[in-house]
């Protein structure tokens, strides 16, 4: 008997998501530092065009002048303490070697109470970060980074640093993954139409896989419409989670 439920898709397809969701929620258990960086946004640039134009940045002449946010959380279920960072591998910002931070600063942290402070007194163009306080990042916790700077929008940013215990330090993602993009113009259209077929496919896979287990008469159709209800319905998944996936598996304090 329990060689045929095994043998069944069906059941097969449902022990498969038990476990990838079991195993998610065991490694959220964990600390996961990480951050993201989204993509650098062109503020001013002087070029052959531009003629005379000078950029200033505190008297001193740049070629261009970029800005991006960066991102940095604690997507694991047990917290950061301020301890568990190394006074010898600090935590810090560093940009990569033809980028210069012209300003950096926090300009959003996930509860009122946690602060971080930058420090300009770290490697070569780098910026350790601080928590202010007797203060954790706690599980969802973080701080978003505003940076100013004269590079090229190919420019790369990285969060480095030890933190006792987790050696892998922070992990860099896709900005796209973890931040959802606010769209007024799909924001309330898109997901109604989403669930309702989602709903449609899920309702129309369930009757054909009932009578497929039930064997009331299948023919070769009630197999073909069980199969593409079942992709229908995966495909919807998907396409729910590619574009709002970051609402609940994201940063749900981060919009942009």
């Amino acid at each position: 008997m329990f060689n045929k439920i095994i043998k069944h898709p069906l059941t097969g397809i449902i022990i498969g998501i038990s476990v990838a969701v079991v195993l998610y929620f065991a490694a959220k258990a964990e600390v996961e530092p990480k951050y993201a960086v989204q993509t650098s946004r062109l503020l001013a640039e002087v070029t052959d065009k531009t003629g005379d134009l000078t950029l200033l940045w505190k008297r001193n002449k740049i070629d261009n002048l970029y800005s991006t946010d960066i991102l940095m959380w604690n997507a694991g279920g047990n917290y950061l303490d301020k301890s568990m960072f190394s006074e010898t591998d600090r935590l810090r910002l560093c940009p990569n070697e033809n980028t210069r931070i012209l300003q950096a600063r926090f300009i959003e942290t996930s509860r009122e109470n946690l602060q971080f402070s930058l420090d300009v007194n770290g490697e070569k163009n780098c910026l350790y970060i601080n928590i202010v306080g007797d203060e954790a990042i706690e599980s969802g916790d973080g701080g978003l980074i505003n940076v100013l700077f004269s590079g090229n929008q190919d420019s790369e940013f990285f969060i480095n640093g030890r933190i006792k215990g987790y050696k892998d330090g922070f992990q860099v993602v896709d900005w796209d993954d973890v931040v959802l993009k606010i769209d007024d113009r799909v924001k309330l259209f898109l997901p109604i139409v989403l669930i309702f077929q989602l709903l449609m496919c899920g309702y129309l896979f369930a009757r054909t896989t009932k009578r497929l287990l039930n064997n009331e008469n299948n023919s070769k159709f009630d197999y073909i419409m069980s199969g593409m209800c079942l992709i229908m319905t995966l495909s919807m998944l998907y396409l729910i989670y590619d574009k709002y996936g970051a609402l609940i598996f994201g940063v749900q304090w981060v919009t942009s």
